[in-house]
């Protein structure tokens, strides 16, 4: 039998002779109750914003600029911390603020970027744990070889690399022990938070967000839904070459374990990073938009958590989808009244655009004629800006960004933030897709490849086919 030392690092049996990755965390460090997690919250609140006050003294006797520049650093490095200790809800909302580009200082969002993927890692005896209970048997019986250093770690659980006895190369996710009862804790804190604010009115009130948010979250949790998605992605995506979309293997499957085909690609930044010419990027842009609508609209169905992490780009130039943990099935009325919208939206039709509010009960029709109408008219043009211009759009999407954040939050004063439950991820796939064309630099006729999927050539009758039907 092999010694210690001989035993490859990737060998399963190699699970307690090598130290555990830098940074790796214990699971019993992780707050779990709603209080306990809610005042480490609050004491980087605080300390965070004592940085900040000190750094305003600091700037009447001093470089203002240089003073702020170094309290930003010094408490973006302070929430990345807590975050990656609280992981959850916490860390989602992390991931998704990483996404929005110019709504962050680039400090906060450079600190937050690595929880799509490179979050603080679970240490490895845990890990082996959990696969041994779940699967059976011990970890060198059911797998050839197993990565002690994961391929990514996120919110809810992280990623090794393995190989099947039959020396398939897998990937194995492992969900974090005990994620299920801090979701919960993040989820009872976010409706007690929630409630002063339906003292504002109905506007105000995120109950139904929520509602949706809980129920997304709670099919993450289980890997063996997850698995049911990814197949049934998986079979629906088949017929289109452009993505690829993991084989799923049950016999090494459960409730806390996935494994997966693994796919070999670049996330977004590193594929950035290799300086693709402008075609390469335009063609990365247009697939991963097509992607998207053909899934949303021609699918029904929102690969609902759309950060970097989520889309690999592979050697040959195909997307992979990765993670359909957070998938939302879309009705095939719901589908009728979001593609009017979205067609009154790209192409300026006022009347469409209220029509299919009403429809979508977003807007009462006593409110047509009102102030509030036209700010939801103004919101959903500022939304589409780039997708309305029949062309290579020419704006800037650094200053875009800013106006869409800037005037976003003045409008949801003003008509507030209250949702209709099947609008919740859309809007967060819609605006997760324009944050990676920024990434991209990506510039093409959003217009037509737009249209091309929401205005299909057979649509008659609704109002959706008003515009001209057009091509990529």
């Amino acid at each position: 039998m092999a010694s210690p030392d001989e035993i490859p690092p990737s060998d399963p049996r190699n699970d307690e002779h090598h130290d555990d990755e830098p940074g790796a965390v214990d699971p019993s460090a992780t707050p779990r109750g709603m209080f306990g997690r809610a005042l480490r919250l609050g004491g980087a609140a605080a300390r965070m914003g004592a940085t900040s006050l000190g750094a305003r003294m600091r700037g009447l006797v001093g470089k203002a600029e240089e003073a702020q520049k170094r309290a930003r650093e010094v408490n973006a490095a302070r929430l990345a911390e807590v975050v990656g200790d609280l992981r959850g809800v916490a860390m989602k909302l992390g991931q998704f603020a990483s996404t929005q580009e110019d709504a962050i200082p680039d400090e906060f969002r450079d600190a937050l970027s690595k929880f799509q993927s490179q979050a603080p890692p679970l240490v490895f005896p845990f890990v082996r744990d959990i696969v041994e209970s779940e699967l059976g048997g011990k970890l060198h019986e059911r797998f050839a070889s197993f990565d002690r250093k994961p391929l990514a770690a996120a919110s809810l659980g992280q990623v090794h690399a393995a190989e099947l006895p039959d020396g398939t190369p897998v990937a194995v996710k492992v969900q974090y022990p005990g994620i299920d009862e801090t979701v919960r804790a993040d989820i009872r804190a976010m409706r007690l938070l929630a409630k002063p604010m339906r003292l504002a009115g109905h506007k105000f009130d995120i109950r139904e967000a929520l509602d949706e948010v809980e129920d997304r979250l709670t099919e993450e949790l289980d890997y063996e839904h997850e698995a049911k998605n990814t197949e049934r992605c998986r079979e629906l995506l088949q017929g289109w070459d452009e993505v690829v979309v993991p084989r799923v293997h049950a016999s090494h499957s459960s409730r806390l374990c996935l494994t997966t085909d693994r796919l070999y690609g670049r996330h977004l930044d590193e594929w950035v990073a290799t300086e693709p010419d402008q075609e390469a990027r335009n063609e990365a842009g247009r697939r991963l938009g097509s992607a998207i609508w053909h899934m949303e609209v021609e699918l029904a169905f929102l690969h609902a958590d759309p950060h970097p992490g989520n889309f690999l780009f592979l050697d040959d130039g195909r997307i992979g989808l990765i993670d359909f943990g957070c998938v939302k099935w879309l009705s095939e009325d719901f589908l009728r009244g979001y593609r009017k919208m979205a067609v009154g939206l790209i192409t300026r039709q006022k009347d469409l655009v209220l029509d299919s509010c009403h429809e979508l009960s977003i807007l009462p029709r006593e409110d047509r004629e009102t102030s509030k109408a036209e700010a939801y008219v103004e919101w959903g043009y500022l939304t589409t800006e780039p997708l309305s211009f029949d062309g290579v759009w020419p704006g800037d999407w650094g200053e875009y960004m800013e106006r869409l954040h800037g005037r976003g939050r003045e409008l949801a004063m003003q008509i507030g933030v209250w949702l209709p439950r099947d609008l919740v991820y859309l809007h967060r796939v819609t605006f997760g897709l324009m944050c990676f064309w920024k990434r991209l630099d990506s510039r093409i006729n959003w217009h037509r490849l737009a249209l091309s999927f929401l205005q299909p050539p057979e649509a008659e009758g609704d109002g959706a086919g008003a515009a001209e039907p057009a091509t990529p």
